[in-house]
């Protein structure tokens, strides 16, 4: 059995249509941000309505699990700076309650959305794996915090553990993020070349579970089957920066 927290959530919700052609997932989403819609063409998948806030609802979900995807998280970047408990809670405390019902559950096995956030603001782009985590908000705070926590759990528990750092993230059913913004605008003004300022110099990742065909990458090959491909400057090869990613979209929604 695999667990999706979050999983009704623009990214969960991808991981769960290519997930549930290899065997048995368990989604446990709150609503927060997540939509039942994005969801409802999967009757193979079972869905608990909970919060990982509440160590009862952590403990039912991770029951009989192997394998945990863990993408719950509250995705709004700027309530960081009104409201910081938010990302605490959602990123942290849900982590720290999902880390302990694992431990209980003999669950081991854990794939966590980190974000690059977790670098701050990187004096070199592009961004090695090695760069010092020096956040500069508390959702990055919060991140970075969630990636020790699951290291902490790693070595005493046995636990096996990657994190995933996302940039921006688009695709189908994106409805937030700086990219949706600016696709929303483009639409609304196709002609427009002012919303270029918002191609800084964040990166963008694209998922669906129609897969793109990118030039091969090593070390990218089993993202690229999952359909998850990067196409931002983050890391070490060849991406899309979010100049490309503007110059494209407005090409493609002026022949809409």
């Amino acid at each position: 059995m695999i667990l999706v927290t979050g999983g009704a959530g623009f990214i969960g919700s991808h991981l769960v249509d290519r997930l549930a052609a290899e065997g048995e997932v368990r989604v446990i989403d709150n609503l927060s941000s997540g939509r039942l819609e994005n969801l409802a063409h999967r009757r193979d998948v079972e869905v608990i309505i909970g919060d990982l806030k509440n160590p009862q609802d952590a403990q039912k979900a991770v029951r009989g699990v192997d394998v945990v995807f863990h993408f719950a998280a509250n995705p709004e970047v700027r309530v960081s700076t009104t409201n910081p408990d938010i990302h605490f809670n959602e990123n942290v405390v849900a982590t720290f309650n999902l880390l302990e019902a694992m431990r209980k559950n003999d669950a081991t096995q854990l794939v966590f959305a980190s974000s690059s956030s977790v670098y701050g603001e990187p004096p070199q782009i592009p961004v090695d794996e090695e760069a010092p985590l020096r956040p500069v908000s508390v959702y990055g705070a919060s991140k970075a915090a969630c990636e020790n926590l699951i290291h902490a759990y790693a070595k005493p528990y046995g636990f096996r553990a990657v994190a995933l750092r996302y940039a921006n993230v688009v695709g189908p059913r994106l409805r937030h993020g700086v990219i949706w913004d600016l696709i929303n605008k483009l639409k609304k003004n196709p002609t427009s070349s002012r919303y270029s300022a918002m191609a800084s110099r964040s990166g963008a990742t694209y998922t669906s579970t129609t897969p793109w065909r990118p030039p091969a990458r090593p070390g990218e090959k089993w993202l690229r089957e999952q359909g998850v491909v990067a196409v931002g400057r983050w890391g070490q090869w060849q991406y899309w920066n979010t100049d490309k990613v503007y110059k494209n979209v407005k090409e493609t929604i002026a022949a809409l």
